[in-house]
């Protein structure tokens, strides 16, 4: 991408990942800037495009699966930051959040995603799934070019043997159990309330900045004024 839609288009994801402004607002802003205009669909569309980290997005072809690929082109953001963009989108649309070709962030699948080192280069193993001509493969895999990937579902399914491997004493069994609730109870209670407090700290802000940027939108606040709001607030 050529200069300044390449700035401009650097500046935009960074905006959008803050997920204090609506997108809109964002396209308009970069709108105002020098380079070529886009329209609200191409822009939306360029904040889904995974070819601007670096990456590209495989159709599936024959018994070829869908996939994403690393790209020989440079990268013009970070993954990371293409990531927080996805997940703001997510949470404005209410709808899964996922890399295309299906990398899905949350599934009940992959209960062991960020227990497992790489048996290739002991880096922790990730998640994502692929579709198929019919269906939808699930599994872990690295993240590192040495390309490991397994199937999900056998791997659950090996753990699960593992663990059935284990024989106590009824006696012993019961106790075994007994810990385990307490302290799961514990950790649990912990973490709910401590979600709770934060929860509602977060709502609180988001409320300001929502009251904030409502003003703003309205031409009731200036915009250095909207950005003191924000720093303020910033977390």
């Amino acid at each position: 991408m050529k200069e300044p839609e390449a700035t401009n288009m650097i500046w935009a994801f960074k905006q959008v990942s803050k997920g204090h402004l609506p997108t809109a607002v964002v396209l308009k802003e970069m709108n105002r800037r020098e380079g070529r205009k886009l329209t609200k669909n191409s822009f939306m569309e360029a904040l889904r495009n995974i070819a601007y980290c670096g990456k590209l997005f495989l159709k599936a072809y024959n018994d070829e699966e869908q996939k994403i690929v690393e790209g020989k082109h440079e990268a013009l953001i970070s993954e990371e930051l293409f990531m927080k963009v996805q997940r703001v989108l997510h949470r404005k649309s209410n709808k899964d959040d996922f890399l295309p070709a299906g990398r899905i962030i949350n599934e009940e699948r992959y209960l062991l995603r960020g227990l497992l080192p790489c048996p290739k280069c002991n880096k922790t193993l990730t998640a994502s799934s692929a579709k198929g001509r019919s269906k939808h493969y699930y599994y872990y895999h690295c993240t590192t070019s040495c390309g490991f990937r397994h199937n999900s579902e056998i791997v659950n399914d090996l753990f699960v043997e593992e663990l059935s491997k284990f024989r106590f004493s009824i006696g012993a069994e019961k106790i075994l159990k007994t810990i385990l609730e307490q302290n799961f109870s514990i950790v649990s209670n912990d973490l709910n309330d401590e979600r709770k407090v934060l929860q509602n700290k977060l709502n609180a802000i988001e409320g300001r900045i929502g009251k904030a940027r409502d003003m703003y939108l309205e031409d009731k606040l200036d915009e250095e004024d909207f950005r003191r709001i924000k720093m303020k607030y910033k977390f």
